[in-house]
């Protein structure tokens, strides 16, 4: 069966393990979509830190010459 999807989609190269994958995916879950809290919590995005970045940015609006890199914010 695997053979079979590789054989049909041939412009998009997908390997074998990559198919077993999502056939194995689609069997346990009936789906291809991710679960629910699956990852990586988003910590970063909190609103005392999106404050905190903004008043970094709108502080540097009247001083020309004297901007901070991405990194230097972060």
């Amino acid at each position: 069966m695997v053979q079979k999807i590789i054989a049909t989609c041939l412009s998009r190269s997908w390997s074998r393990s990559g198919v077993e994958y999502v056939i194995r995916k689609i069997d346990k879950t009936g789906s291809t979509q991710r679960q629910v809290c699956s990852g990586r919590p988003r910590s970063v995005r909190c609103s005392e830190a999106i404050n905190e970045v903004e008043d970094l940015i709108v502080s540097q609006e009247d001083k020309p010459q004297s901007h901070s890199t991405q990194r230097e914010i972060s």
